[in-house]
């Protein structure tokens, strides 16, 4: 009797660890990694090129602006200088003198004023600016993890990996890939489809890998 109830066992310990084998497997079977190129995807995709030629004309025009600003400081600057020297000129009566004087007073409150306009427009162009590059970063982020999300679903995967990520110590988030299952370039190629004509079927090249990045 209890060699039977020792063959009883061995018997069901054998099938728990066929069954556990046989799950492994399964799941082995059942997980489907891809991985893509974050980064490159960013860089290469049409609206990014879009949104850089944006940001590029605001930071132009906000040059432009602050060399107006800054002219005009520098007029002004110039005009005090005369005003004061003018007021020094023993060719003139006193009262002109005094009068002068008040009209270099005058000129300088004018200064100070366009130096507070400066500072203001610096700091306010400045807000402006980084926050239309992280809204116009953010949107295309949102429609990358998207478009990756999708290609995911219908490609069966579980899970999908962005090989241009880092860890909090700037390390590579992964470690070895053997380049299977790589969508960047499917992703890539379908977004920027539908690009304008003059952006269209830019940086899908596999041998492309310049990469982004900030701040923005």
């Amino acid at each position: 009797m209890t060699k039977m109830k020792k063959i009883v066992g061995l018997i069901i310990v054998t099938v728990i660890l066929s069954s556990l084998s046989g799950l492994k497997a399964n799941a082995a079977q059942s997980t489907k990694i891809g991985i893509v190129d974050l980064k490159r995807l960013f860089e290469n995709y049409w609206k990014t090129k879009q949104a850089n030629a944006r940001l590029k004309g605001l930071r132009s025009d906000m040059i432009k602006e602050q060399k107006a600003i800054e002219d005009k400081y520098k007029s002004a600057s110039e005009e005090y200088k005369q005003i004061l020297e003018s007021a020094n000129d023993q060719a003139v009566s006193a009262e002109e003198r005094e009068k002068r004087k008040k009209a270099a007073e005058d000129k300088l409150v004018e200064m100070r004023q366009i130096e507070v306009a400066m500072e203001q427009f610096i700091k306010s162009a400045g807000a402006n600016l980084s926050e239309e590059e992280r809204r116009l970063r953010d949107n295309i982020v949102k429609e990358l993890k998207d478009a990756i999300a999708i290609k995911g679903r219908t490609g069966g995967f579980t899970i999908v990996l962005d090989v241009s990520g880092e860890t909090a110590n700037s390390a590579p988030a992964v470690l070895y890939t053997n380049g299977e299952n790589d969508l960047t370039d499917q992703v890539l190629t379908e977004l920027n489809a539908k690009a304008p004509p003059e952006l269209r079927d830019q940086g899908t090249k596999p041998s492309d890998t310049s990469t982004p990045k900030e701040k923005k």
